[in-house]
């Protein structure tokens, strides 16, 4: 973190920017993340109806697709709220031969409910997706692949940026909010697990097969692969919301109830996380815990967590328990499934390597991309040695979406992209008042591990973040220092 990190916000006590009235305003608005009325039965209404979606006589029956459409209808009623449906769209579960899968049916349901509460679309900022131009121009050029079509992929998924414009418009400077929104939509990840903890009639997806004797459990349409990373998105992204909560030091019961959602979040993820059996996701967990830990302690060493009530030991102290009992008493199979999962990595990693079944690709992948690294294989439709368990296929995906780029089009190719995933990250990183973003920054890092280890560049909670974090890059006023006062936070409101 920059030198303006430590200087502007070095001083402790009681929080108010300075004199500035525009910094005031939308400080209060950034800062505040309080439920609205509206808000407060949309919430409810949508985490049961994400819950019966998982029933098998709610899913097989005539009604699901009507509870998708309404709980996309009201969820756009206010921009928190319609983060947290970008956020789940993407693996909340739907009937069998449906017209609409639930982000189409959010596609259709914002256009609608935009006009009929705002009476027109606001897309300002939507230029901010410029960076994206690269990527796209040079995959077009490299494999004439017709990208501009309304039915493409990446068409599909720029169109949740442009909804996430919209909606970042709508929220007028509550930006904080939105993406609490968004973390909360990511946990509905976990709703499948818990309805069949519960021994409600629920249809885990069991792709993959086992592992040392223990399916790989997803929810009921997303496999495995595709629960574990919104899982790390939402506690993960709590937790950084707590922490620069924590240092702002303002609404001091917002932050006591963020640090028990922290809780909360973390009991709801991390036993349907281990149910996945995926190494994926217990190296994404381990890499977000030392993420965490070195921006705590750089917190700390910069003072930054000095006032009252900012500790984080009881919060580490809560949840290390939390583990340890889960853990010890072997609830849910937690230990079972993680000790089975560390037997099955030492038979693949002595076979394959240290990144176990990853190893094979990634090297064919690295091959690749030396062999062809201006114009990769597309271009020239060149064939690539494939890893022999993928002989029977064909072909292979890299499980690195760096990686796939790199080998389709090139190291420019593959620049672009990654020039495309940093840019909120280091736009908000390089800001003097960086700490107020450490919710972003663990978000992004999820999101950075996702793509690290699995091929889905076309996830809308992706494409719906960027612009969010992008947005709030370009609009929210640089915070001024800090100085003491004794006027309530609450009267700038």
């Amino acid at each position: 973190m920059n030198t303006g990190f430590a200087t502007s916000f070095a001083a402790p006590g009681g929080a108010i920017p300075a004199a500035h009235p525009l910094a005031q305003r939308y400080g209060s608005l950034f800062w505040n993340i309080a439920l609205s009325r509206t808000e407060r039965w949309i919430f409810p209404l949508c985490i049961v109806l994400t819950l019966m979606l998982q029933l098998k006589p709610v899913l097989y029956s005539a009604i699901a697709l009507p509870i998708i459409v309404l709980m996309a209808t009201v969820c756009w009623l206010t921009p928190t709220t319609g983060f947290f449906y970008i956020a789940c769209a993407q693996f909340l579960p739907y009937p069998d031969g449906a017209l609409l899968n639930p982000a189409q049916v959010g596609v259709v349901t914002w256009i609608a409910v935009t006009f009929a509460v705002h009476r027109r679309m606001d897309l300002r900022g939507l230029g901010l997706l410029w960076p994206v131009i690269p990527w796209l121009v040079w995959h077009w050029l490299i494999t004439g692949e017709p990208i501009y079509e309304p039915n493409s992929e990446y068409f599909k998924a720029l169109t949740y940026s442009v909804i996430a414009c919209q909606q970042i418009n709508a929220a007028k400077g509550r930006y904080l909010k939105c993406l609490f929104g968004m973390c909360i939509g990511t946990l509905m990840a976990a709703a499948a697990f818990w309805a069949w903890q519960f021994g409600l009639p629920v249809d885990l997806s069991t792709w993959g097969g086992e592992r040392s004797g223990y399916a790989r459990l997803g929810g009921v349409r997303a496999d495995a692969v595709m629960i574990w990373p919104p899982l790390l998105m939402g506690m993960f992204g709590v937790l950084g919301l707590t922490l620069s909560a924590m240092v702002s030091g303002r609404y001091p019961d917002q932050i006591h109830r963020l640090r028990l959602l922290t809780v909360a979040a973390f009991f709801i993820a991390v036993p349907p996380l281990v149910a996945t059996m995926t190494h994926g996701a217990y190296a994404g967990f381990a890499m977000m815990l030392v993420f965490v830990g070195i921006v705590y302690f750089r917190l700390k060493s910069m003072r930054l967590l000095q006032r009252t009530g900012a500790s984080l030991t009881p919060l580490i102290a809560g949840t290390l328990t939390l583990f340890f009992v889960i853990y010890m008493t072997n609830a849910f199979k937690t230990r079972d499934r993680i000790d089975a999962l560390y037997e099955y990595y030492q038979r693949t990693s002595h076979e394959y390597g240290a990144a176990a079944s990853r190893s094979d690709v990634w090297e064919y992948s690295l091959r690749t991309i030396m062999r062809y690294p201006v114009l990769g294989i597309a271009f020239n439709n060149e064939v690539e040695d494939i890893p022999p368990e993928y002989a029977v296929y064909g072909n292979y995906l890299s499980h690195n979406v760096f990686l796939d780029y790199g080998r389709w089009t090139g190291v420019p190719g593959m620049a672009a992209v990654a020039f495309f995933f940093f840019f909120p990250f280091v736009r908000l990183w390089r800001r003097p008042d960086n700490w107020r973003f450490l919710g972003f920054y663990l978000f992004h890092f999820a999101l950075l591990i996702f793509w690290l280890s699995l091929s889905f560049q076309f996830y809308k909670t992706f494409w719906g973040f960027w612009m969010l974090a992008a947005m709030v890059a370009d609009r929210e006023p640089v915070a001024v220092p800090f100085r003491r006062a004794s006027v309530s936070p609450r009267q700038h409101e």
